[in-house]
């Protein structure tokens, strides 16, 4: 019906600004704390698991990239299907 796919516009739009808020501000935070954590400015720091994993196994840039690469992800996953509820599919 038309009133459901106005609520699951509005659901996914709330989703969508709040992705572009909270993924660059991981990235962020998750760059710096693993910068400080390499230069030995800090000598430990507490992070997502998925973080320390990729971290001890791969390396800086992985660990890194983690949130980027997750939240062009989800962003683009959240346009597609903005876009298609916008279309009526």
């Amino acid at each position: 019906t038309e009133n459901n796919r106005e609520e699951q516009q509005a659901y996914y739009n709330r989703i969508f600004y709040l992705a572009l808020i909270v993924f660059p501000l991981l990235s962020v935070w998750t760059y710096t704390e693993l910068s400080a954590l390499e230069s030995g400015e800090i000598y430990s720091a507490s992070f997502w698991y998925p973080v320390v994993l990729l971290y001890e196994s791969l390396g800086f840039w992985p660990a890194a990239l983690l949130f980027p690469l997750l939240g062009i992800f989800v962003i683009g996953s959240l346009c597609k299907k903005r876009a298609a509820l916008k279309m009526g599919k």
